[in-house]
C-alpha cells in the first residue's frame, strides 16, 4: 500500500491513511473537509486500500457502521462500490453481514444509480436507443 501519496496518522506502529483513520472513527465533519481537501491532491485516490485486507475507507466505515461517512463517501465521484477486501466482500455484503439495513439501502441506491448511468454519463435507455 502506497501511502506516501496521502496523509497518514500513526496508530502504534502502523500509519493509517487519515481520511481511513476518520472513516473508522465516524468523524463525519473531518471526512467532510478531508474529501474536499483532498480531492484536489495529486496522487489522492479515495479507493486506495488500507492494510493487507485490502480495505478502502468505504470498507471501514461500513464495517464500523457509520452511515453519515458512507452517505459522504457514496457521493464521490469515481467511488469504487464493488471494491473487494483481500476475502473477497463487498462494502454491501459487509454492510449485510452486519445487520445494517440502513447501509444497506444506502449502497443499493448508489448500485441502482450506477445501473442507470453509464461510464458516460448517459442512461441507459439513452444508450440503448443510440
Amino acid at each position: 500500500e502506497d501511502t506516501d501519496l496521502q496523509p497518514v496518522v500513526a496508530m502504534g506502529a502502523d500509519k493509517v491513511p487519515i481520511l481511513t483513520w476518520s472513516c473508522c472513527r465516524g468523524r463525519v465533519e473531518i471526512v467532510r473537509m478531508l474529501l474536499v481537501k483532498l480531492r484536489s491532491s495529486p496522487g489522492f485516490d479515495v479507493n486506495a486500500p488500507y492494510s493487507k485486507m485490502r480495505l478502502t475507507a468505504l470498507h471501514v466505515a461500513v464495517a464500523e457502521c457509520h452511515a453519515a461517512v458512507v452517505q459522504l463517501l457514496l457521493d464521490v465521484p469515481g467511488i469504487d462500490i464493488h471494491a473487494a477486501t483481500s476475502q473477497g466482500d463487498t462494502a454491501l455484503q459487509l454492510a449485510q453481514k452486519a445487520g445494517r439495513d440502513d447501509i444497506v439501502q444506502l449502497l443499493q441506491a448508489r448500485l441502482t444509480r450506477d445501473d442507470v448511468h453509464d461510464s458516460s454519463g448517459s442512461s441507459s435507455a439513452e444508450h440503448d436507443e443510440a
